[in-house]
């Protein structure tokens, strides 16, 4: 049990870590759009 809760640990970090290089992503892209 303790070994799928350290896998699913692993799975939430690279989760966020896409979802943050995907929000820097946008955020450079309507940077851009506006200015």
């Amino acid at each position: 049990m303790q070994n799928g809760i350290g896998k699913l640990r692993v799975l939430v970090k690279i989760m966020w870590i896409f979802v943050g290089i995907l929000l820097i992503y946008l955020l450079i892209h309507v940077y851009r759009e506006l200015f």
